[in-house]
């Protein structure tokens, strides 16, 4: 829609996007070689202008020229060139904005949250749930992601489709996509282990069976109690099992009166 696109083009300055994108894929290229335990344990961004910012959970003080390492952080400054990735993969493909000054973004990576609950005004919350998915369909570096969305009215789902193309779908019930996003993870474990990669994210920047760790995002509205209940149980398989190539985003339960998780 008109106001989306407008909102879309406050918050994704074309310049800072295309540097963003082209940091990404350079960083993979940086780290292929890289050993597992030199890996950076990324959980979002900060976008300044054309600085980039990496924000880790803890120290990694091994960065691919030409990062800097700083504690938590790994930053790019805007005036540094950088080498063409030649074809690599985005190695963060459910990185996403939420929230936005002039000039300065912040961004969060939902793979590595795996369920991210959106807490505060319940209409508030859906507006960045629409926004959040609209940015996975049109993000540069949202390589190969699938998005499902459940829980939106037949106008808002028709809207979303439309605009996303191939990259989102509706799910035929919220029960049977929280299974499928379950099942899917499930999966990636299972093929982690039997292929010797640390994690998905590794697995990108490596090339190792790329092709396995491609992200599904869940984005689920007005959830039931029922349907809270069962994120609840998914929240906690995700937290257990961390990285696996899937995501979830929702009103946290406190926004309709349930316990909060």
């Amino acid at each position: 829609s008109p106001t989306i696109e407008t909102d879309l083009r406050v918050v994704a300055q074309p310049l800072a996007v295309d540097r963003l994108d082209h940091a990404l894929r350079a960083l993979a290229a940086g780290l292929a070689d890289h050993p597992a335990d030199q890996m950076p344990d990324i959980v979002g961004a900060c976008l300044i202008a054309d600085t980039v910012t990496l924000i880790l959970t803890h120290p990694c003080p091994t960065p691919p020229a030409p990062w800097i390492s700083d504690q938590l952080t790994w930053s790019l400054p805007g005036d540094l060139p950088l080498p063409e990735p030649d074809g690599c993969l985005a190695p963060l493909p459910t990185l996403v904005a939420v929230g936005s000054q002039p000039g300065t973004h912040l961004l969060l990576d939902l793979e590595r949250l795996g369920l991210l609950a959106i807490t505060g005004d319940p209409g508030r919350a859906g507006d960045l749930l629409r926004y959040l998915t609209v940015e996975l369909a049109c993000n540069t570096w949202s390589d190969h992601v699938e998005v499902t969305i459940a829980g939106f009215d037949a106008t808002e789902t028709e809207q979303l489709i439309a605009i996303g193309g191939d990259r989102i779908d509706a799910a035929a019930s919220t029960p049977a996509a929280i299974d499928r996003i379950r099942r899917r993870a499930h999966q990636v474990v299972q093929s982690l282990d039997h292929l010797g990669a640390s994690d998905p994210l590794t697995g990108r920047i490596t090339d190792l069976a790329a092709d396995a760790w491609m992200p599904q995002v869940l984005v689920v509205n007005n959830p039931t109690p029922a349907e809270i209940a069962a994120l609840e149980t998914l929240d906690g398989d995700l937290a257990a099992n961390g990285r696996c190539a899937v995501a979830v985003a929702t009103p946290a339960a406190s926004n309709t009166g349930a316990p909060s998780w």
